[in-house]
């Protein structure tokens, strides 16, 4: 309906015009005698022709035209309408239809208004061409009382035609603007429904949250209680058995900064809470050696500056890899950490190996590489973990510039589910 609006708005007057001035010039050609500036109606169709051309972008001079051109004929300065060409006024009508189709609603009512007005004008211009401009009647002319009936009746028609579609314009504008209407409110539902719904989602992932750090908060309290109170109390343990439990402390501490982290990333107030960079990872580096892990890290290229989104999916990528390192490799286990930045984007590799002895991966759920790859995808790259050697190796990508896919919601809250562009070295399976 707007494709067939836009065009009636902007063309249809013109076309309609167009035809009608070709269909009177084909009509009266006979009558022309070979020229068109020679017949005596021509005046009358150009200036009709016009007002019709431009009642749709102009309704206001459309209009003018016409009671201009009336007037002047009443003033003798152009012809009367001979006795075969006085439906050139119908033209009015169709000017009237395109100017209550397209004009302000005030100009459209007063066109209807003055409707009766002009089609008086046009029934006297005819009546005067039948009666003649003289005081006497012409010879052979009929009876007055009958002229004037017929002038009436000519009247009459003109207003009608002129009223019909006039209001078959204007009912045809409301149509289309109700429908317009009906259309735009049923997208403003469909706005509100998906923003409800996001609400109600945002209201879950808040309690989820909350529920989450009372939870984990609590019970890495915990964790980090006991350590350090058995810590404390094992004076007289070996050192391996003390820096055991250092290592368990620290552990516990990171977690419970990290889960606070990324908990607080969804809060009440929807305000964005400041989420870990590509700077924080060799501070991250230096806990997990505080940890116990041996780690090296390596660097090639001119760093480029990334997303904050790429960022906190180099980070998370690393942290996991660390992590599954940490848990699933023997003492003395050994991790490297390089960062490529040659080629259009970042390439992050870590490779790790345990010491004299490493365990199996448990056969969990599995969450962390897959969580990785998932972090990958979301930053516009990939992922690969997998054994390599007598090492376990993650290699991640994520281009430069790349504008972040839309992340799954859950992800908010699992600060190693999900995984950028860059390639990592992973050990183990979650």
């Amino acid at each position: 309906m707007k494709i067939i609006r836009a065009f009636a708005r902007y063309w249809g007057a013109p076309a309609v015009a167009a035809l009608f001035f070709v269909l009177w010039c084909v009509a009266e050609a006979g009558r022309m005698g070979g020229s068109f500036a020679h017949w005596l109606d021509a005046w009358a169709l150009a200036a009709f022709t016009v007002a019709l051309g431009i009642s749709a972008r102009f309704p206001v001079a459309s209009m003018g035209i016409i009671g201009a051109f009336l007037g002047a004929q009443l003033l003798r300065l152009f012809p009367a309408m001979q006795a075969q060409s006085w439906p050139i006024y119908f033209a009015a009508a169709a000017v009237l239809f395109f100017v209550a189709f397209n004009a302000r609603r005030k100009v459209a009512l007063a066109g209807l208004i003055l409707a009766p007005i002009c089609a008086a004008l046009m029934a006297l211009v005819v009546f005067l061409r039948w009666r003649g401009f003289t005081a006497a009647l012409p010879a052979g002319a009929p009876p007055i009382g009958d002229m004037v009936v017929r002038g009436v009746r000519y009247a009459l028609v003109f207003a009608a035609a002129m009223v019909v579609c006039g209001l078959a314009g204007y009912v045809l504008r409301i149509a289309m603007e109700r429908r317009e209407l009906v259309g735009a409110r049923e997208v403003a539902e469909e706005g509100l429904r998906a923003t409800e719904i996001e609400l109600l989602m945002e209201q879950e992932r808040s309690r989820i949250s909350r529920d989450l750090h009372d939870v984990l908060a609590h019970s890495l309290a915990v964790i980090v209680a006991q350590s350090d109170g058995a810590r404390y109390l094992a004076t007289d343990q070996a050192q391996p058995v003390v820096s055991a439990l250092e290592n368990i402390s620290a552990a516990a501490r990171l977690a419970l900064v990290d889960a606070q982290r990324a908990i607080e990333g969804v809060r009440d107030d929807g305000a964005p809470a400041a989420q870990p960079a590509l700077a924080d990872v060799a501070g991250l580096l230096a806990r997990f050696a505080e940890a116990g892990l041996v780690v090296e890290q390596t660097e090639s290229g001119a760093p480029v500056e990334l997303g904050g989104g790429a960022e906190l999916a180099v980070f998370r990528i690393v942290q996991e890899s660390l992590t599954n390192a940490l848990k699933h490799s023997g003492p003395g286990a050994r991790c490297t950490v390089h960062l490529d930045w040659n080629g259009p984007g970042l390439s992050v590799q870590i490779a790790s190996c345990g010491g004299g002895r490493q365990e199996a991966a448990p056969a969990g759920t599995g969450r962390g590489i897959p969580g990785m790859r998932e972090r990958a995808y979301l930053a516009g790259g990939w992922l690969t973990a997998g054994p390599d050697a007598d090492s376990f190796r993650v290699t991640a990508f994520i281009p430069y510039g790349q504008a972040p896919l839309q992340a799954v919601p859950a992800l908010a809250l699992a600060g190693t589910s999900s995984v950028p562009s860059s390639a990592l070295a992973v050990r183990g399976d979650d």
